[in-house]
C-alpha cells in the first residue's frame, strides 16, 4: 500500500459534518466489505460486497458504494448500490429513527443531503414517502420528490393521536 492510501484510508475514521445526532458527528466512520479497491487518479474508495457504514447512529448497507474524497481527502460523497441500498440516522433523541431506501443511494454528509434513486422511500414513525427519486436534505428539511414519465409519488401519514 501506498503512503497516500494509508492516509486517505485513517481519514475515513475522522469524523465528518453531519445532520444526525450531534454525537455522531464525533464518532468514527466505520465502513467495512468483502474487499475494497483505491483509485488514486479518480480519488475514489469502492468497497463490494457485503458493504456496512457506521457512524454513530447513522448505518448505511449495500452490495457495493463508491466513497468520492474531495480536494483534501475528506469525504466529498458516498453512492450505495443494492436491491435496495438502505440509510438509517436518529435526527434527533427521543424520536423514532429515519429508514431510507433505494437502487443507489447518494450521501453527501457536509450537508446532510440524500439521494434515493430509483424506488426511493423514506419512513419515520409510520408516514411513508415513496417516489423513483427523491432528494431529501436533512439540513432544511425538505423532501422533493423529481417527476417522473412512468411512476408516481405516493405519501401515507398517520393520523395524529389526539393527548387526553
Amino acid at each position: 500500500m501506498t503512503r497516500k492510501l494509508l492516509r486517505i484510508l485513517c481519514l475515513l475514521y475522522v469524523p465528518c459534518a453531519s445532520f444526525a445526532l450531534s454525537s455522531d458527528a464525533t464518532q468514527q466512520i466505520k465502513i467495512t466489505s468483502n474487499s475494497v479497491e483505491y483509485n488514486q487518479h479518480l480519488n475514489t474508495i469502492t468497497y463490494i460486497g457485503n458493504v456496512v457504514a457506521n457512524q454513530g447512529t447513522t448505518k448505511v448497507t449495500a452490495e457495493t458504494a463508491i466513497v468520492t474524497l474531495n480536494k483534501t481527502n475528506h469525504i466529498d460523497h458516498l453512492t450505495a448500490q443494492g436491491k435496495p441500498a438502505t440509510y438509517s440516522t436518529i435526527l434527533k433523541e427521543q424520536q423514532p429513527p429515519i429508514l431510507a431506501s433505494g437502487e443507489t443511494i447518494k450521501y453527501f454528509p457536509a450537508t446532510g443531503r440524500l439521494e434515493l434513486i430509483k424506488k426511493g422511500h423514506i419512513t419515520q414513525n409510520g408516514n411513508t414517502f415513496d417516489a423513483p427519486y427523491i432528494v431529501y436534505d436533512m439540513q432544511k428539511q425538505t423532501l422533493i420528490s423529481k417527476p417522473s414519465s412512468h411512476e408516481r409519488t405516493t405519501i401515507v401519514l398517520q393520523p395524529q393521536h389526539s393527548v387526553k
